[in-house]
């Protein structure tokens, strides 16, 4: 989930927008950490399948919420 650039400043402003769930939260602050979708499948004790699952979902609300928010800034598309 590198082509979201996360910060403290950008998660609230997240957050307020898109209302992720607690675990979509958890997420990003361990991708913020640097952490592997490995470590978070163990660190949370979710199939990887699931925090795939929750990736992709925050990606989703991201894209929903960005247009209406002056400080979140377009998610990087892969070419």
């Amino acid at each position: 989930m590198k082509d979201i650039l996360w910060n403290s400043i950008i998660l609230d402003e997240f957050i307020r927008l898109a209302v992720p769930t607690e675990f979509e939260v958890q997420i990003i602050r361990s991708r913020m950490a640097d952490r592997s979708r490995a470590q978070q499948s163990y660190d949370f004790s979710r199939s990887l399948p699931r925090v795939d699952a929750a990736i992709k979902s925050i990606r989703q609300k991201y894209d929903a919420v960005q247009p209406y928010s002056a400080i979140l800034p377009p998610r990087k598309k892969k070419p």
